[in-house]
């Protein structure tokens, strides 16, 4: 491969590695009262922005569960005891 060629390629390669390993995490985790189908996990990641549309993913296993404004009808309804309000409470104060 000419000398040329080759450092185009090189320099892509470290491009793309760039783009790749500098993007930001915009996401934080919120406890659902509704655990994860797959893995039984109640921690969701949810992007900071907190569109309606945004998916809700298992912090987990990665599983998709609702879009965000779902999360937020779950929320609002409530867990389904006093326990698991008092973890919800205690988890998603910490993350906010």
């Amino acid at each position: 491969m000419c000398p040329k060629v080759l450092k185009r390629v090189l320099v892509i390669k470290v491009i793309e590695h760039k783009e790749t390993v500098m993007m930001p995490d915009t996401s934080e985790d919120i406890r659902l009262p509704v655990a994860c189908p797959s893995c039984g996990s109640h921690l969701y990641r949810v992007n900071q922005v907190r569109n309606p549309t945004d998916e809700v993913h298992c912090a987990s296993c990665k599983r998709y569960l609702c879009d965000y404004h779902e999360a937020v009808d779950m929320l609002e309804k409530g867990p389904g005891d006093e326990a698991e309000a008092l973890i919800e409470k205690v988890v998603n104060r910490r993350h906010h």
